[in-house]
């Protein structure tokens, strides 16, 4: 995944055509870390473009979507949240979530 994105750049990937994803983590989080490691799989499985977002630079994107808890999986088509993801159970799982992101 790409480096870490700043406002301006994170409003204009979720807002460009299609659909994009974004990775929301903190990086004190044991489990984001974890969860990094099977998203990484997952993509070289089903090859999709992942924007890193640290949620501790962007308060109102978790209040703007609502966000739970880190670590979030969140596809945006044309700007809309279409699906979210908060347990990154398996590779397994997040490859589903990539093949289903449409349904």
């Amino acid at each position: 995944m790409k480096k870490q994105l700043s406002k301006d750049e994170l409003n204009r990937h979720i807002n460009k055509p299609g659909i994009n994803v974004v990775y929301g983590f903190t990086p004190i989080c044991a489990t984001c870390a974890l969860a990094e490691r099977f998203l990484n799989i997952a993509m070289e499985v089903v090859p999709t473009e992942v924007k890193k977002a640290d949620l501790n630079y962007h308060e109102d994107f978790i209040e703007t979507y609502k966000i739970k808890s880190v670590p979030v999986l969140m596809a945006f088509k044309n700007g809309a949240c279409v699906k979210s993801l908060y347990r990154f159970e398996s590779v397994t799982n997040l490859v589903e979530f990539f093949k289903n992101i449409d349904e």
